[in-house]
């Protein structure tokens, strides 16, 4: 029987895809779950269209993201935060402060999940942050971590 997969079924297949299962799995299984639907012709359509609606979307965003990164490296971004002599922040800087920063220098939005930092940054110097464009696009951006001056 063929189904359209509503949602991501582990080991099965991902939401949208059109997968061949016996009848009884997904009858006792898929349908009372609302994970699957029969795949009817309009069905197997509407889900196509969709996919390419999602999949320009989806290279829209990563054009727009491309070209964000393309200005960052040309601008460089700079967090200046309070730090001690021996060049320690006295906080730490993390990705909400990344991503407030990166707004203020391009004027554009990321979302806080798309930056990749392993842990919080605690001292002065240059530091290497993956920004995700889109699974399995990253970028790599330099951050300038500057001391506030007293």
């Amino acid at each position: 029987m063929k189904v359209v997969l509503t949602e991501h079924v582990q080991n099965i297949g991902r939401q949208g895809s059109v997968i061949n299962v016996r009848e009884g799995f997904a009858r006792n299984f898929l349908f009372p779950r609302k994970l699957a639907v029969p795949a009817t012709a309009s069905m197997v359509k509407s889900i196509l269209d969709t996919a390419g609606k999602k999949k320009k979307e989806e290279n829209d965003e990563i054009q727009k993201f491309e070209a964000l990164i393309k200005r960052l490296k040309q601008t460089p971004v700079v967090i200046r935060a309070k730090a001690s002599e021996a060049g320690r922040l006295f906080g730490g800087i993390a990705v909400k402060d990344i991503v407030e920063r990166i707004e203020e220098v391009s004027g554009m939005r990321i979302p806080g999940d798309n930056v990749q930092l392993p842990s919080p940054i605690r001292a002065i110097g240059a530091f290497e942050v993956e920004i995700k464009l889109a699974p399995g696009h990253t970028e790599k951006l330099t951050l300038h971590i500057e001391p506030i001056p007293a």
